[in-house]
Order: structure tokens, then C-alpha cells, then sequence
């Protein structure tokens, strides 16, 4: 995020998402959450259980496959 010709937009969600990630999660998953909760946007929707299992994440119910 200090690289040359690289812009950050939130520098502290960023490094949230980074300490997350480097605990087992999925970065792009935790720059959202850390996103939504600076911006008061919690909870954040998703169909990913191990996501779910994160404070701030509900679980939306499986919707069946449709032929």
C-alpha cells in the first residue's frame, strides 16, 4: 500500500483487511467488511459461510438452483 503509483482510499480499512487476512480470511472480503463497518453499513450480506462466521457478516439462506 506504500508502493509508488499506488492510491489507498482508506489507509486504516486497508490495514484492518490485512491483519484479518493474515489470520486465515479472504482479503477481499475483509476490506469489505472493515469498509462497511467504518461506515456504519454493518452487516454486510453474504452467501460465504466461513465469511458468515466473522462478526459483522450474516448469512443469507442458500437459494436453490433453478433448471
Amino acid at each position: 500500500v506504500r508502493s509508488r503509483g499506488v492510491l489507498v482510499d482508506d489507509i486504516d480499512a486497508v490495514i484492518d483487511a490485512l491483519e484479518q487476512f493474515r489470520q486465515g480470511g479472504d482479503l477481499a472480503d475483509q476490506l469489505i467488511l472493515a469498509r462497511a463497518s467504518r461506515a456504519g453499513a454493518l452487516p454486510v450480506l453474504s452467501f460465504d459461510q466461513r465469511f458468515s462466521r466473522c462478526e459483522g457478516v450474516e448469512r443469507l439462506p442458500d437459494r436453490p438452483v433453478s433448471s
